[in-house]
């Protein structure tokens, strides 16, 4: 006798299938209620969070004290740092509204313009001053950023900004992404020249403890040697063909050179070629004019080559690095605007570098 057929019992949906059910139906409520996540949120079940980039607090930190440094000082510099670095954190995964939020925080949103104030420059030689009067790019740039700064008055209670603040962070923020790491230290390249230029003393953090250190990538360190080496050549040309206070000021960026080069290649652990005999000057120098003409331009090329050096420095050499690059830079920025060179927000990979 044959045993009839068990009847078909329906396919039940198993476990796996109903948790994507749940899963969809959440999303999709979500997004059609228009829900927004925050980064303070509660957490929402089957939901993703976001994670923090490196160096996160210190970066919005660092883009609120740029905006409290436009308000305060209504310079076109600060205020192209706010747009430039607001635009650099977003695509390194910052959500903008979290951006914003920093902004606002520090006074003002992002919607209206401010009206940008004469930069104060440094002081800069006889022969500088008789030239051409240089056109700013910073200011140029900062009226083509798309985000806008709106004008609005610090706290009364808030301390008064000050560019060597951001010194003070440079622990925090040579921890940052490679992808904002020349941003980054371009801008606080442009805080050591606005704090040498002022006579004040430079933060704690930036002071190097040991004139000897040796990078843990030396190559990368003998690159910036050998942009200083022409560099160095071409302003003792310009110190022979310069008199009086004009002569003082080329003696004293010659100077400063001379000790980059040294500092740089020990950096490189003496790996540097020695400079050659002399140079090709880019045209004739024979009067303190063309002298002076020479020391702007071979200032604003050397600040666009250490600038373009900063991509090259990534991973664990940021840290070993920074530091110096800061001091490096900011010293060539400080020597060209000394020179009648315009301040840059970003000196060696803003506009114009």
């Amino acid at each position: 006798m044959r045993r009839s057929a068990s009847p078909v019992v329906p396919g039940r949906p198993g476990r796996r299938s109903v948790v994507l059910g749940v899963a969809g139906l959440l999303t999709g409520s979500l997004a059609g209620c228009s829900v927004r996540l925050e980064d303070d949120a509660p957490a929402i079940p089957l939901v993703p969070t976001r994670e923090s980039v490196p160096a996160e607090n210190a970066l919005l930190w660092l883009l609120a004290d740029s905006r409290r440094l436009s308000l305060s000082t209504r310079s076109a510099v600060y205020q192209e740092q706010v747009a430039v670095l607001r635009s650099a954190l977003h695509r390194a995964g910052i959500p903008i509204e979290t951006l914003d939020g920093a902004i606002a925080g520090a006074g003002g949103s992002t919607s209206a313009t401010e009206t940008p104030a004469a930069q104060p420059s440094a002081t800069r030689p006889s022969a500088a001053q008789t030239s051409a009067t240089q056109t700013s790019a910073t200011q140029t740039s900062a009226t083509q950023t798309s985000a806008t700064l709106t004008s609005a008055s610090p706290s009364a209670s808030a301390p008064p900004a000050s560019p060597g603040a951001a010194l003070d962070r440079i622990e925090e923020l040579r921890r940052c992404g490679p992808g904002v790491f020349p941003v980054v230290m371009s801008l606080l390249a442009q805080r050591w020249a606005a704090v040498t230029i002022a006579g004040e003393p430079l933060p704690e953090p930036m002071l190097e403890e040991g004139s000897g250190r040796i990078w843990r990538y030396p190559a990368l360190a003998r690159e910036f040697a050998v942009l200083t080496q022409p560099a160095v050549y071409a302003l003792e040309v310009v110190s022979a063909q310069s008199r009086d206070d004009s002569r003082e000021v080329a003696i004293e960026a010659l100077s400063t050179l001379r000790l980059l080069a040294r500092e740089q290649d020990v950096r490189a652990a003496g790996t540097t070629p020695p400079p050659d005999l002399g140079y090709a000057l880019p045209f004739r120098v024979d009067s303190e004019e063309s002298a002076a003409a020479l020391a702007r331009h071979v200032l604003a090329t050397l600040l666009s080559g250490y600038g373009a050096l900063l991509s090259t420095v990534t991973g664990s050499a940021q840290e070993d690095a920074a530091r110096d690059v800061v001091t490096w830079i900011g010293s060539v920025s400080w020597l060209g605007q000394a020179w009648g060179l315009a301040p840059q927000a970003f000196p060696g990979t803003g506009p114009g570098a």
